[in-house]
């Protein structure tokens, strides 16, 4: 399988954190926080088509799905996924809203009407067991779930994605906001 990982764009909650400190990532104001005008230009500079992947897999926090839908306007065929979702702990910024209105084309199927980590004790910044093997249980799911030669895009969060190469290539990867990379995974 091929994997392509993309990093949200720059959202309101990372621009709050470079003037405020770590004080915006527990600020009501950002709870699922949204992309910025820089964030939307950000992924729309990378020009993904629906047609090209056999799987498109989204965290269903906005600042994701805003993502995905700039990069791939076209998108039609795509999941939204609780499991790609931040860890939570006590960072607001990184609770769901529970009344997720995604646009046409992303699949609600994969999250479950009330966010299901924010009460789970996973931590606030360094990515706990529970987080880590949420992760590793989703790679397992995907490599039971698709074929050796299927292209996948996922759209996940900075902690998700640096834990993703840590379970899986021993070293994580830190992706800037937009920044994307891609991998190959044996069945």
């Amino acid at each position: 399988m091929e994997i392509t990982l993309m990093r949200h764009g720059e959202a309101t909650h990372n621009v709050a954190a470079r003037i405020e400190g770590d004080h915006a990532y527990h600020d009501p104001m950002y709870a699922d926080a949204a992309l910025t005008q820089v964030g939307i230009s950000q992924a729309a500079r990378h020009v993904f088509q629906s047609a090209d992947y056999d799987a498109i897999y989204c965290s269903p926090l906005r600042r994701c799905y805003q993502t995905l839908c700039a990069a791939m306007p076209d998108v039609t065929h795509a999941y939204l996924d609780d499991r790609l979702m931040e860890p939570q702990g006590s960072v607001i910024c990184n609770k769901r809203n529970e009344m997720i209105a995604a646009p046409a084309g992303l699949n609600r199927d994969r999250i479950s009407p009330m966010n299901p980590w924010f009460l789970a004790d996973e931590g606030s910044s360094i990515p706990s067991h529970t987080f880590v093997k949420r992760v590793a249980e989703f790679y397992a799911w995907l490599r039971l779930h698709h074929k050796a030669g299927d292209r996948i895009l996922i759209v996940s969060h900075h902690d998700w994605i640096y834990t993703w190469f840590q379970v899986h290539q021993g070293s994580g990867v830190s992706l800037q906001n937009a920044e994307v990379i891609s991998t190959v995974v044996k069945k």
